[in-house]
């Protein structure tokens, strides 16, 4: 009787945690999502809803809607130097990492390139560091006038001027910075992908003769 009592139970508390465990991996997800909804939806909601009001007015308050805003904004004559720069920052960055990164991570997954562990060790580190802090440190060495690195180079070749050579905060040097950061997380992705493919068909494509491109 006892035995039977114990298998009872044991088929009770199995049949609960099957009919509570799948709304849990159902409803948990939703939510995330609902959670995610609040934090970040609305308030880009609230500010898509804010550019198309009047100046002093809040964003949810009864009134006027105007497009006078985007008006200026785009209407303006500075508008285009700004897209223009946004459009370098952004292509010449991907334009630099993206080699860098490839290339990284097909010696790390195709090749037998020494020190292969300490290189999937080293490319976290910069994920986990903040983004200020990067930049920071990156101003602190390539300031124009006080960094060091800079300095240093002024000393080598003689040069009697106070900026230089290098200049962090031109479009050249935030490009740089940017790409730099943006090589561990491509890295992550394109490992993944390169992992994923069958190199038989690499070893296949050379027997047919194809290059290494």
């Amino acid at each position: 009787a006892r035995e039977n009592g114990r298998n009872w139970q044991l088929v009770a508390r199995t049949f609960l945690v099957r009919r509570w465990a799948f709304p849990v991996r159902t409803w948990a997800p939703l939510l995330a999502l609902l959670i995610l909804g609040f934090l970040v939806v609305i308030p880009i909601l609230v500010l898509v809803a804010a550019s198309f009001r009047p100046d002093n007015t809040l964003p949810l308050e009864p009134g006027d809607v105007t497009v006078a805003n985007y008006e200026e904004i785009f209407g303006h004559i500075s508008i285009l130097p700004i897209l223009r720069n946004t459009l370098l920052y952004s292509v010449g960055s991907v334009v630099l990492a993206l080699p860098l990164a490839f290339g990284l991570a097909f010696l790390t997954e195709r090749t037998d390139v020494p020190f292969r562990r300490w290189l999937y060790a080293l490319m976290f580190i910069p994920m986990a560091v903040p983004v200020f802090a990067t930049a920071l440190g990156w101003v602190l060495l390539l300031g124009p006038r006080a960094g060091p690195l800079n300095q240093w180079i002024r000393i080598l070749i003689g040069s009697q001027a106070d900026e230089g050579p290098f200049n962090i905060f031109s479009m050249a040097g935030m490009i740089f910075v940017h790409a730099i950061g943006m090589i561990p997380p491509m890295w992550l992705l394109l490992t993944g992908v390169l992992r994923n493919m069958d190199a038989r068909l690499e070893e296949a494509a050379t027997v047919s003769g194809a290059g290494p491109w």
